[in-house]
């Protein structure tokens, strides 16, 4: 299944919905690709600092693969070879690599622009002519056959599209995707441009362009405040319920009710509007509930609206993402304890510099400056805690064994654990579910 997230305005967050819809998808057992089609305001990757800025943005990506794929078609090499060249895993960064667990999450990106690449690669996307890549170089086959490498890739496919009217937005929603996720904030210019591309997508001269097939739509009310402007909160529900109710486009463009979407509105927390943070990977004690269960709740309906043939529609989802039965703790010598909580916890020391903010951040520990800015992380899988250690200056030590980068080891109660120079003592408060020797993995 490919979902594209659209919004006819910027700034409702839509990028951090499909980060955080992907690491529930993670979370949750499949394997999840995300792709940066926003060419000309990328950064999905922002918001995976447990991968290297520097190495992921050197890689080549959307419009690195669409110019290739032009090469190639110019070239006259056998279909095979061009298809072969073009095939969408040369371009795949994996998010958490050599995982337990069948999940996986991959991000395409926008393209290469890391310092010296960033020129070319702006020249590329602002003289990039769509119309000639349909009209010339045969693009609605090559977007006909992207489709189908993504589905052997990934479980589910998410899209960040292009705001407004836009013809690379047209490539991810009409052409692209199954279902589109359109951000609504709380504006005039946000209801009236939904609601008039919703009207377009739902349209016969779309169906027709994607060949028949069905475009499902699901708006879902964006930065929404609701505990001080009581009547614009009002206002703006009831022009909702107004304009995307299934009176005005159908139960099949709209699987669900204008309430079920209502009920999925993403509450706007000032926390969440100055950094690239992820809520669902947070821990129970720093995370806010309201964002926590609004994106759980898109997720839940989303994966419903999964072909029968895919997993993702016949499985209990909600069951599927394991939250950890007992807090784990890991302790100084003082007694002062860091929480893990959540299925997942990046440990490492924050740096304003590089924009990064491990959500265990040990810079404050008397040798905190011996410890990576992205050191070490602990899983929480089938009711056991992993410990995987990644690239770090000084290394990661448990029980006096170093792991080298990339080994994960099982953990029990009372490991201790060196992070560079910072000893730290592994605690967990329910501890019946950790039998059996600690052990790598």
């Amino acid at each position: 299944m490919i979902i594209t997230f659209y919004s006819y305005k910027g700034g409702v967050g839509r990028s951090m919905a499909l980060a955080n819809l992907a690491e529930l998808f993670y979370q949750a057992g499949f394997r999840a690709l995300m792709v940066d089609w926003d060419l000309e305001a990328p950064g999905l990757e922002r918001f995976f600092p447990v991968i290297e800025p520097q190495q992921v943005t050197t890689k080549a990506g959307v419009i690195d693969m669409l110019i290739d794929y032009k090469v190639q078609m110019a070239s006259e090499s056998s279909h095979e070879s061009m298809l072969e060249s073009c095939n969408p895993l040369r371009y795949i960064t994996e998010i958490y690599p050599n995982q337990p667990g069948s999940g996986g999450l991959f991000l395409i990106t926008a393209g290469r622009r890391r310092e010296s690449h960033f020129s070319e690669y702006a020249r590329s996307v602002l003289s990039f002519d769509w119309q000639d890549f349909y009209e010339n170089w045969e693009g609605e086959l090559y977007f006909d056959w992207l489709r189908e490498q993504f589905d052997p890739i990934a479980d589910v496919t998410l899209i960040d599209s292009r705001t407004g009217v836009t013809e690379m937005g047209g490539v991810c929603t009409y052409q692209l995707a199954d279902v589109v996720v359109m951000f609504c904030a709380g504006n005039q210019q946000s209801l009236e441009g939904t609601f008039e591309m919703a009207q377009n997508f739902a349209s016969e001269v779309v169906k027709d362009l994607r060949g028949g097939r069905l475009l499902k739509l699901v708006v879902v009310p964006a930065r929404v405040e609701d505990r001080s402007e009581k009547d614009s909160f009002a206002e703006f529900q009831s022009e909702f319920k107004a304009r995307f109710s299934r009176a005005n486009f159908g139960i099949d463009v709209m699987p669900l009710s204008v309430e079920e979407m209502w009920d999925l509105k993403i509450p706007h927390v000032p926390y969440y509007a100055f950094r690239e943070r992820v809520a669902v990977r947070e821990s129970s004690n720093k995370r806010h509930e309201d964002m926590y269960s609004a994106f759980v709740g898109l997720f839940n309906q989303l994966s419903s609206l999964a072909p029968d043939s895919r997993s993702l529609s016949s499985l209990s989802l909600v069951g599927r993402l394991e939250r950890p039965r007992g807090q784990a703790l890991l302790l100084n010598s003082e007694g002062k304890g860091y929480p893990v909580s959540g299925v997942r916890t990046l440990i490492g020391r924050s740096s304003k510099r590089h924009n990064l903010y491990p959500e265990l951040d040990l810079s404050g520990e008397e040798f905190g400056h011996t410890v990576s800015k992205i050191h070490a992380q602990i899983t929480h899988l089938a009711d056991q805690w992993y410990l995987e250690a990644l690239p770090a200056t000084n290394g990661t030590v448990v029980q006096e064994e170093l792991l080298k980068t990339g080994m994960k080891r099982r953990l029990q109660h009372g490991d201790v654990i060196r992070f560079g120079g910072v000893v730290l003592t592994f605690q967990i408060s329910n501890d019946r579910s950790q039998g059996g020797n600690t052990g790598q993995v």
